[in-house]
Parts: C-alpha cells; sequence; structure tokens
C-alpha cells in the first residue's frame, strides 16, 4: 500500500518557512535595537539639557528674597488683623456692658454700627489678602519673564537644542542637568526685584462711646 505524503511534506516546508520568517524578523529587530542604542550612543550628549524649575525658582536669590519679602508681610498682614479683631471683641463687650442702661433705640444705632465696623474690617482684610496674593503672583510671573534669556544663553553656550524640565522626566545622565548653571547666571543676570510692601490702613477709634448721663432738670 502506498502512502501519500505530498501533504505531509507541503506542511512541513511551510513549517519550515514560518520559523524561517519568524527568524528574520527577530534579527531584523535586533538590529533595530542594536542600531538605535548605537545611533543613540552617538549623539553628543549636550543635545538635550535637564533644569529644574522648582530649584530656580525657590534657590534664585531674587525667589528668595520674595519668598521672605512675603513671609514678612503676610505676618504684618496677621498682626493687623490680630489688632482689629481684638479691638472689635472689646467693643462688643462695651456695647454689651452699655446694654442694660442704654434705651432701646440708642442701643439699636450703636449696634447697627458696630456690624457695619465688622463688615468693614472683613472686607479690607479680604482686600489686603488678595492684593498681597497678586503682588507677589506678578513677580513670580516676572521671574519667569526674566528667566526665559537665561535659559536661551544656557542653551546656547551648551549647544544644545532642546531644554527639558527635569519634573518632567523619571531619569537623566548627570552630565545634562544643568540648573546649577542657570542658578548661577540668573544670579548675576537679574536684579533683586523691586517690592513695594502694602499699605496697612490705621486702627479706627471705636465708634461706641459711653452714653452721655442725662441730667435730671
Amino acid at each position: 500500500m502506498r502512502v501519500n505524503c505530498s501533504g505531509f511534506r507541503l506542511g512541513r516546508v511551510s513549517n519550515v518557512a514560518g520559523r524561517f520568517a519568524r527568524l528574520c524578523l527577530l534579527s531584523v529587530v535586533m538590529v533595530g535595537v542594536w542600531f538605535g542604542d548605537w545611533a543613540w550612543a552617538q549623539q553628543p550628549v549636550n543635545s538635550v539639557i535637564v533644569v529644574s524649575r522648582a530649584r530656580i525658582l525657590s534657590e534664585t536669590e531674587a525667589a528668595r528674597y520674595l519668598r521672605e519679602q512675603e513671609r514678612a508681610e503676610r505676618t504684618r498682614l496677621q498682626a493687623w488683623i490680630k489688632t482689629e479683631t481684638q479691638a472689635l471683641d472689646a467693643e462688643e463687650q462695651r456695647l454689651t456692658d452699655l446694654r442694660p442702661e442704654t434705651p432701646s433705640s440708642e442701643f439699636q444705632r450703636l449696634t447697627e454700627m458696630f456690624d457695619q465696623r465688622v463688615r468693614q474690617v472683613r472686607r479690607t482684610a479680604q482686600r489686603l489678602e488678595a492684593a498681597l496674593q497678586a503682588q507677589f503672583r506678578d513677580a513670580r510671573k516676572e521671574l519667569l519673564t526674566d528667566l526665559y534669556p537665561v535659559l536661551i544663553e544656557i542653551l546656547r553656550r551648551e549647544g544644545a537644542t532642546l531644554i527639558i524640565d527635569a519634573d518632567q522626566i523619571l531619569i537623566a545622565d548627570p552630565r545634562i542637568e544643568k540648573t546649577d548653571d542657570v542658578i548661577r547666571l540668573f544670579n548675576e543676570r537679574v536684579a533683586t526685584p523691586s517690592f513695594q510692601p502694602i499699605d496697612l490702613p490705621q486702627p479706627e477709634p471705636s465708634d461706641v462711646e459711653q452714653p452721655t448721663p442725662e441730667v435730671a432738670e
């Protein structure tokens, strides 16, 4: 009995061809990986540099000055708020002491004046806080504006084509980390920013006064 082996031979040839194709594909992939590593190794190490913007905005002399001034201004503002709060507490206590001996209409007038005073102090505190935030927000924006030409100078000095923020990458060659160079150049090029302290209102006299004793006729 003869056995027809043509189908077996055909299937075997197909398997061999498939293995050969997979080997070729693997070879292409390995060559591509090797070539990619070789090409990356051939690139100049400083074609890309890394800079930490967070460090620049915290460690430069201008940034430190702004941070110190902001801390001092917030301390002043908190002291003003504390003084006004203490004055309001004392004023409220005087109102309470006056209640038994003050006519209702007069006491109502004093109470309304006190409420207006409380609202005024609250609005003033909010306005001062907003002004303080806006001033230092604008000052930080100015730092970023001054940073741009410094980065351009470092880019050209290093012969690089790209700067990446250090906070946006996972790992990098330490040789391309140029934050210290940027900080030094920034301190040389950028002057200390100007700053105008906020104008705190002077304490106002209390509206609650002792009622004038009535003179018996």
